[in-house]
Order: structure tokens, then sequence, then C-alpha cells
């Protein structure tokens, strides 16, 4: 019976060793990477903010600015938590606060993520009745003893990832051909994700039409909270580099990213087409095909606020 119970205090002695380890790895340190924006206090007083997901995390940066503003993007992330998040911290903006509404290519496609990992960033900072599928386990799991979830993941003490670090990156590490290749990966990946097969001929599945519906319902209860609360809500597509541009389109966009947002308005909110601007194609504003380096958004958000502010 004692050498049961010291090796059961033995195993738990080496579960807390290993939790605390797993716990200063860059794995787990990069799940959260996304809120720690939250976490670290939420100023008061803005006169804008962007909701959003991985395109708009990396398209805004407001630090530079004449205008106090915050990037409430997270990579993934739907319109459902764009609208829960906007009404967690709706306090936090001024009267006349400009809402930017990003809308990407597939935006209107998904309604929530299947995978229950995609709601893990928002433990720390998100109220439990708007996360999905919230429990106290998993909360105590995800952000007290992530070792009772990391499973092969808990080698990740011995040869961890690397820091996220790509918001620093101040250039393109891809040549030409690279980018290429990272456009067809992204627009592949959509199509199986969506199972979609010619962007010029959309045939919907019935699963695509109900996350459409249900997307517009939700972006309409977002356009309905800016009125209550008199705020300015703002579209807007973002652009990217040619080589991704030139798999989507124009009656793609028409129909399926400009279509479905004037399914969604109410009044005469402004859309901003930055898809296709020409002064936003240069590569070397990216880090792939896809998303701004540091460069490229801070001269986006300082000229996309010249452009806010002639409205």
């Amino acid at each position: 019976m004692t050498i049961v119970l010291i090796l059961l205090l033995a195993i738990i002695l080496a579960l807390f060793i290993i939790n605390h380890l797993l716990k200063r790895t860059w794995w787990y340190r990069n799940l959260f990477v996304d809120a720690r924006k939250f976490t670290e206090g939420i100023p008061n007083n803005l006169q804008i903010v962007n909701l959003g997901s991985s395109q708009p995390k990396f398209a805004f940066d407001y630090q530079d600015t004449a205008w106090k503003g915050m990037n409430m993007a997270l990579a993934p992330q739907p319109f459902l938590y764009d609208y829960r998040i906007l009404k967690q911290y709706v306090s936090h903006l001024r009267k006349g606060a400009f809402v930017l509404i990003p809308v990407c290519p597939f935006k209107f496609f998904v309604y929530k993520y299947a995978n229950d990992a995609t709601n893990r960033k928002y433990y720390p900072f998100l109220q439990p009745e708007n996360i999905e599928g919230y429990s106290r386990w998993k909360r105590c799991k995800i952000l007290r003893f992530p070792v009772l979830m990391a499973g092969k993941r808990i080698l990740k003490i011995v040869k961890d990832e690397k820091k996220d670090s790509r918001m620093d990156l101040e250039n393109n590490p891809m040549n030409q051909e690279q980018r290429k290749a990272d456009a067809k990966k992204w627009v592949n990946g959509w199509k199986k994700q969506f199972s979609l097969d010619d962007l010029n001929h959309i045939n919907l599945s019935k699963k695509n039409q109900e996350s459409i519906d249900k997307n517009i319902a939700i972006v309409k209860k977002i356009l309905a909270l800016c009125r209550e609360k008199e705020l300015r809500p703002v579209f807007i597509l973002l652009p990217v580099t040619k080589e991704l541009g030139s798999f989507f389109p124009d009656s793609y966009l028409a129909e399926y990213v400009i279509g479905n947002i004037e399914r969604c308005k109410e009044e005469q909110e402004p859309v901003l087409n930055f898809f296709r601007d020409d002064q936003y194609s240069d590569a070397r504003l990216y880090i792939n095909s896809f998303f701004f380096n540091k460069k490229g958004r801070t001269r986006f958000t300082k000229e996309l606020i010249k452009r806010l502010g002639e409205l």
C-alpha cells in the first residue's frame, strides 16, 4: 500500500512538473497569441475598432495614427464571434465610433467551426455564455492544466515550436513562384473545405446556403447593435496580392461577397472594396499571398483612416 501511494504521489508530482513546463512552451503560449490584446486591458473611448478573422488580424494597426483604435480580429473567427466580442466590449467605444466589418472571400461560408479547439483562444477573456461548448472542465484544462489536453503535444516540452512572430515581419520572404504556390494552396484548401469545384460556377450545398443565411442574420445583429449604440459600421473588403486575387472571378465577388453584404444591409452602410486595389498589390507589403506585413498594415491603416474621415 505504501509503495502504491508513493508511486501515485510521484505520478502526480511528475504531472505538475510537466504541466508547468508545458505552459512555458511556445506551443501553449501561441494558442493565446491573439487573446493577449484582450487580457492586457481594453482601452476606453475607442474611436475605431475592427472585427474579423485571420486576414484582418494582419491588416490593421492603429498605433501610429491619430485615432484611438483596437484590432479585435482573431484567427480564425466567424461572424458569430465578431458579434459576441463587439457585444461584450461595446461599452469601450465612444459614440460615433467606426466599427469595421471585414468580409474575407469565404467569410459567409463559415457559421461555426466544427473543431472545438478553435474555441480555446476565447477562454482567457470571453464570458462563458459567449463561448461555444463552454464548460468549467474545459476551462480548467485549457487555462490551468494543459497537460490534460495536450496528448502527443506533451512532447513540445522536449521539442518546442517557434514563437508566432508573424506580426513582426516587415518583408515578404516569398518570391513570386512561392506566392503563386501559396495562393493556390489557399484556394484549394477553401474549395475542399466548402466542397466547391469551380469559383466561376458555384453550386451551393445545403450546408453552405444554411451558413450564408445564418451569417446574414448574425451580421444584421451586428448592424442593429451599432445602431443601438450610435456607432458607424463600415463593411470592408481587404486587398490581396495579384497572385491570390487572380483566382477570384468578378462574378464570385459580386455574388458571394458584395452580394451577401447587400443582403445584410438595412440602411446605407458604406462598403469599401480594396480587394483589387492596385496601390496594395505590391507583394512587398505582405508576408505571403494573403496577409499584410507590418509595413503593409501600417500604410493601409493610415490611408484607410483618411478615407473614413471623408465619409
